[in-house]
């Protein structure tokens, strides 16, 4: 299946054996570019090896394009895993657990946002993933992740277009 909005795009593509069904994320391609078929090599590659490492035999790749933060605040995903390359841009934010008060989770919705919440003990121990590089977040539904699992954010604004590419194990 296909949802694509103005800033990105969902397919959901079955990979039995771990490999990307055959012609699926061709529609992530750039059509009018001559780097199209290169560019699909790679959202294969990145789905396939993100397939293999949990045994998924569905994942959900999602590509998206945005000027500013994608998923500014600080959160957990519900699923059981996801998968983040950032390709063009600043990479994904998390956190370890010890500069965290998990208890505030959810509470940055006022002024100031996560900043002041009271959810971070120690900004200084941000973690940032290197753009290009496919980072594996477990999510909440992980088996044994219950309070575990990682919290992360879309770095502030820079100025920057982010291209971001998402996998979720579906199943």
């Amino acid at each position: 299946s296909v949802d694509s909005r103005d800033d990105h795009v969902v397919l959901e593509v079955d990979t039995p054996e771990g490999v990307p069904a055959s012609g699926v994320l061709d529609r992530l391609a750039i059509h009018d570019g001559p780097d199209a078929r290169a560019w699909t090599s790679y959202v294969e590659k990145i789905t396939e090896v993100f397939a293999c490492l949990l045994d998924a035999k569905t994942v959900g790749v999602r590509l998206v394009v945005s000027d500013g933060p994608h998923c500014p605040g600080i959160h957990v995903d519900q699923g059981v895993a996801r998968g983040v390359v950032t390709v063009i841009g600043a990479g994904t934010e998390w956190l370890d657990d010890a500069p965290l008060d998990r208890s505030r989770l959810g509470h940055a919705g006022g002024p100031g946002g996560d900043e002041v919440s009271g959810l971070v003990r120690d900004w200084g121990q941000l973690r940032r993933a290197v753009s290009g590089e496919l980072a594996v977040f477990k999510g909440a539904a992980w088996p044994g992740a219950a309070g575990r699992s990682v919290v992360h954010r879309s770095p502030p604004a820079d100025g920057v277009r982010r291209v971001v590419l998402t996998l979720d194990w579906l199943d």
